[in-house]
């Protein structure tokens, strides 16, 4: 009988178990193999940064890196999801900043440090305090929820997204990066994937 981490078919994106043939996420036919002069065999990556989470945990700069990885790396690591890994996106502590009173409202003491931090709604931060500052002026709900995303304005799939963050949980209960990359599933998935709800799963 097959072990419970059988190998990767990875030329033909199969997993033969036991007789059986499982269809995985994973196809790295496509990218193009080449060997070292000393005898190393490695992917040809293209310089894209399009994330994915490996079902080890990891984090992998695009699925041709899980490729290149799986070369050599016993057991083979298939495709989880498209995005980061959850424990690789940076967790937000606004607890270390101290509130202080001004014009009878709360707000936090930042400094004028300059150190750039981008929020799940796409927009760039002077800082993590600055950040904290603004989820604590706008904490509550909105005055109006925002319309759900069918991406009906989008007729094929996007090669190269943006790097924000800016979660969307698809009906498939997985979490994807931004707009970009769930419109793309939307599209594979001719449609049938609908939006959730906006942030993670």
């Amino acid at each position: 009988c097959c072990s419970l981490s059988p190998l990767l078919l990875l030329s033909r994106g199969l997993q033969r178990c036991c007789g059986l043939i499982f269809l995985l996420q994973l196809d790295c036919s496509k990218y193009h193999q080449i060997t070292t002069e000393n005898g190393t065999v490695l992917v040809a990556c293209p310089m894209i940064y399009d994330p994915l989470c490996g079902k080890d945990g990891k984090t992998y700069a695009s699925e041709c890196m899980l490729c290149n990885h799986n070369l050599e790396a016993e057991p083979k690591v298939d495709k989880k999801h498209s995005g980061p890994c959850p424990e690789d996106i940076p967790k937000l502590d606004c607890k270390k900043y101290r509130e202080i009173t001004v014009d009878n409202s709360t707000v936090l003491a930042c400094t004028i440090l300059y150190k750039p931090i981008c929020g799940t709604d796409g927009k760039t931060y002077d800082s993590e305090c600055k950040l904290c500052n603004h989820n604590l002026q706008h904490s509550g709900p909105c005055a109006t929820d925002p319309p759900k995303d069918d991406c009906s304005n989008v007729r094929e799939t996007n090669p190269i997204c943006a790097l924000f963050h800016q979660p969307h949980c698809g009906s498939d209960k997985q979490t994807y990066s931004n707009r970009c990359f769930f419109c793309n599933a939307v599209i594979q998935s001719n449609r049938t994937l609908t939006l959730s709800h906006y942030g993670e799963c």
